[in-house]
């Protein structure tokens, strides 16, 4: 049982440094970017555009403040 509750937290522990990282600004983007996808898709209308705009949206926002932190 103690095995399979270290597995658990090992999972969850990748899976939160894989999918959020080091900035939650591009996963709140892609989270955003697909629920705008769903929308567009449910009101019947062509989504392919809005996961790259969102996406390229989060990213200048993430660059930005990082180059902010950094002083570049």
């Amino acid at each position: 049982m103690k095995t399979m509750l270290t597995q658990t937290q090992a999972l969850a522990r990748f899976l939160w440094k894989f999918i959020i990282g080091e900035d939650i600004t591009l996963a709140v983007g892609v989270v955003l970017g697909l629920v705008a996808v769903a929308l567009l898709h449910y009101g019947r209308v062509a989504s392919w555009w809005a996961l790259p705009i969102v996406w390229i949206i989060a990213l200048s926002v993430s660059l930005r403040r990082a180059t902010r932190k950094t002083g570049i």
